[in-house]
């Protein structure tokens, strides 16, 4: 009778532990058990462990179970610590407490109880509890909040795309999209249409007392975002002048993965009509006057010498100077390139049709009497009445353009002349824009750049149409009241989050809104905007139903909402895991992509998914949820009824619903290479338990690897008629496969298996094969690739004579010939 009334006096404070362990509150889960563990203690106080009820037994195992975890999803969570404040005695709660959880740890491990499969998990816990105590005293808990700390650094620092097989940026040196079109000027001023009534506007009353303001711009380019919200700031600072209000505080922060973007910022001429002159020709020219090769001499010199004034109100990071500096030195000597025949390659983009006026000829001939008195073959043209010539008619410099194919200069740095005459004096004295070729994509000599020159795919002047639309649109009517103020383009300590991030056509190329949810809402304040364009597919997302991993709309926008979420908004776990399933398998096999523009590219990798684990502890879902979806697959032991996808993309949104009969387990032994390595990189910045098998790797046993290999050339595929520009290089689909060959077994049978590898078919079964998604570097050009592996694995492979091959993810083929594991070697 004893344990039958002992488990009725526990029930309710067990049921409550266990409530309140599902929803992921683990301290009062644990003040639940110690209340529930001292009835069931005091009603069995006298009788000997053997002849304790079954039903007190179970709850013991229960209780005693939940214990560990709460311990385990606590501290990882950073809920709880195991360094408590020092300096200050135990309370005489905290001793009751210590001495709850010792009686319930004694009975955990005690070898009196009959083996099961629910006694063994509870073991199994406990073990892992007391493994991380011991770990936690060897330490401080400042030594612990290093730890911490680096481990979060390697976790952010981790590539979370595949790679491409040519390493080299591609630069967009006049904005805009190949063969696509020009973004308009976007302002970050404004919300997400622009429009008077966008409840994102400056107007509106949540932002009218807002003085501080944080913009960062991803993928600054051409400028264009930029000069538009610093043109929209001194517009609203005359408004402010004359109706008194506070001035605006600005900091602005830019990023973009090419050096020669930001090196650009750095051009500061200490003149201001030639810093006018420097930005225009910079942003918007194709030649331009070689003063400019001075200025970057000058700032070279500067900087090196520690006397740039520049750099007292502008930062650049400092992993990114290097690469900045480099380019600006690049950009300081004359570079061996002719006017002419830049000019003679780029003929193409100005001999399309620009708008007509009045009063200019088809061919384009023009004469402005004060500036150029040119003569033609042509007939003259008049200049239309009321107009000053090309200083106030873009249309008119457009003539000029398509005859010299230079952009015109201010008023006093011009000099007249005739056609004939100018065109000389620019092909001799005039240099081709610097900022428009960089040591790795101009000199590059894949195909596109012309022997070292770039091929200009846009004309400038669709950059001088897009400021002039978005002036006349600026000046259309009078802005908010609020939004006027004075631009403070000031540095600060660093904020850590921003009143407006945007996007510039970022998520055609970063895996959509899911990397932009993941790793930039976080840094927006409360009710701002992370906003993007997108250039590409935009028509193959036609509602929100219909997107997978890119963007919906040519123009989105994602607010941060305030997190944790409650848990009543919450999906249950079965149906999170199904979710983390698909997203899981969409990343382990990729469908077929169309053809540009509907190419739908699925660049993820591995850390591409755990740092969508870790996003979803901040989005509030209970840690031990998350945990036991990636503890099923490191014990690969992962059963789901959800199925790669293998039809081309975007993947289809009926296939949300597409399930297999009945729920199987998927084999995801393939992967255990990578698996390891992301581990033993992360384990301590996850904020969630997961029992590390004891197989896997601590971080000292990951090592850095590097082969030379035989790049395939696939336009000699016999699928190179299909694949056409599918086989680009630029395109992050680039995978390694590492495997033991036998008969029959190569690296394309392999690539085309990998469903089969998921679904444990017969053909491939036996097969032993590792699979990587996530390299160090690779440049197939040079034939050089580089990863990370632990030393267990390496020995295994050494020991097998395994090989290894890079192949693509998209064409389900092998790009490198393989290389035999006795060519590899330790970095």
């Amino acid at each position: 009778m004893a344990g039958r009334n002992s488990t009725c006096l526990c029930n309710y404070p067990s049921n409550l532990s266990a409530a309140l362990f599902e929803q992921g509150k683990y301290p009062p889960c644990i003040s639940a058990i110690h209340v529930a563990w001292t009835r069931l203690k005091t009603q069995n106080s006298i009788e000997p462990i053997n002849s304790i009820s079954p039903d007190d037994i179970t709850m013991s195992v229960k209780l005693a179970t939940r214990l560990a975890k709460s311990k385990l999803q606590g501290v990882h969570s950073r809920g709880l610590s195991l360094h408590p404040e020092s300096n200050k005695p135990p309370t005489a709660n905290q001793q009751t407490a210590k001495s709850i959880e010792e009686d319930i740890e004694n009975f955990a491990l005690s070898h009196v109880l009959e083996s099961n499969g629910k006694v063994q998990e509870m073991k199994s816990t406990w073990e892992q509890w007391l493994h991380l105590q011991d770990n936690c005293a060897k330490h401080t808990k400042k030594e612990c909040k290093i730890l911490i700390s680096e481990a979060e650094s390697r976790l952010r620092n981790l590539p979370i795309l595949k790679s491409s097989s040519d390493p080299t940026l591609e630069f967009f040196r006049v904005g805009g999209i190949l063969l696509i079109r020009h973004d308009q000027v976007q302002l970050l001023m404004n919300g997400i249409n622009g429009y008077a009534d966008d409840p994102y506007s400056l107007g509106v009353p949540q932002y009218r007392d807002k003085k501080s303001w944080t913009f960062l711009f991803g993928g600054c380019g051409d400028g264009r975002h930029i000069f538009g919200t610093l043109i929209h700031l001194a517009f609203m600072s005359t408004v402010n002048e004359k109706e008194h209000h506070d001035p605006l505080t600005v900091h602005m922060m830019l990023v973009d993965i090419h050096p020669a973007m930001l090196a650009r910022v750095l051009l500061d001429p200490k003149k201001n009509m030639e810093l006018h002159t420097t930005l225009f020709y910079l942003y918007t020219g194709l030649v331009m006057p070689e003063y400019f090769v001075s200025i970057c001499k000058s700032l070279v010199d500067e900087i090196s010498k520690g006397t740039c004034d520049l750099l007292k109100y502008v930062h650049i990071n400092e992993n990114s100077m290097p690469a900045i500096l480099d380019t600006v030195q690049y950009w300081s000597t004359p570079l061996p390139k002719s006017t002419k025949i830049f000019l003679e390659r780029s003929s193409a983009v100005t001999q399309q049709s620009f708008p007509k006026r009045p009063g200019f000829t088809s061919d384009g001939s023009f004469l402005e009497p004060a500036l150029l008195e040119a003569r033609s073959n042509s007939q003259y043209v008049r200049v239309p009445s009321g107009m000053s010539g090309p200083y106030a008619d873009p249309d008119a410099e457009y003539k000029i353009f398509q005859r010299l194919k230079v952009l015109i200069p201010p008023k006093p740095l011009a000099s007249g002349g005739l056609y004939a005459e100018a065109a000389r004096e620019i092909e001799q004295t005039w240099v081709p824009n610097p900022t428009l070729f960089d040591q790795s994509s101009t000199e590059h000599p894949g195909p596109g750049q012309e022997n070292g020159y770039p091929r200009i795919s846009k004309p400038p002047f669709e950059t001088l149409a897009s400021f002039a639309e978005f002036s006349g649109n600026l000046h259309r009517g009078r802005p908010p009241l609020s939004a006027s103020g004075n631009s403070g383009f000031a540095t600060i300590n660093f904020p850590k989050d921003y009143s407006r991030i945007f996007l510039s056509n970022v998520p055609d190329y970063t895996h959509g809104m899911l990397n932009t949810a993941v790793h930039l809402v976080q840094h927006l304040q409360p009710n701002a905007l992370v906003m993007a364009n997108c250039l590409l597919n935009s028509l193959d997302f036609p509602t929100l139903a219909d997107f997978c991993y890119k963007n919906a709309f040519d123009d989105i926008a994602l607010k941060r909402l305030p997190l944790p979420l409650p848990f009543d908004q919450l999906v249950r776990p079965k149906e999170l895991h199904t979710w983390l399933a698909q997203l899981l398998l969409c990343i382990l096999y990729n469908g077929r992509p169309h053809h540009p523009p509907h190419r739908v590219d699925l660049p993820g990798n591995l850390n591409t998914f755990l740092n969508t684990l870790v996003h979803l502890q901040r989005v509030g879902y209970p840690p031990h949820w998350i945990g036991d979806f990636l503890q099923f697959i490191l014990s690969d032991n992962l059963v789901t009824d959800v199925q790669p996808y293998l039809g081309t993309t975007p993947i289809p949104k009926m296939e949300i619903n597409r399930r297999t009969a009945v729920p199987r387990k998927v084999h995801l032994g393939a992967w255990q290479a990578e698996l390891e390595v992301m581990l033993a990189l992360t384990m301590p910045a996850l904020p969630f338990a997961v029992s590390v098998p004891r197989v896997y790797p601590t971080l000292s046993d990951i090592s850095t690897f590097k082969a030379t290999v035989e790049p395939i050339d696939l336009s000699y595929h016999p699928l190179a008629h299909v694949w056409k520009v599918l086989i680009s290089g630029v395109t992050k689909a680039i995978g390694l496969m590492f495997y033991r060959p036998t008969q029959g077994i190569d690296t394309t049978f392999l690539a085309r298996q990998i469903p089969g590898i998921i679904e444990g078919e017969r053909d491939v079964r036996h097969a032993q094969v590792q699979i990587m998604l996530s390299q160090e570097s690779v440049d197939l050009l040079k034939g050089e690739i580089s990863w990370k592996m632990s030393q267990s694995w390496y020995g295994k492979m050494k020991a097998e004579a395994w090989c290894m091959a890079a192949y693509r993810t998209d064409l389900k083929v092998a790009a490198s010939e393989p290389a035999s594991v006795t060519e590899w070697s330790k970095v």
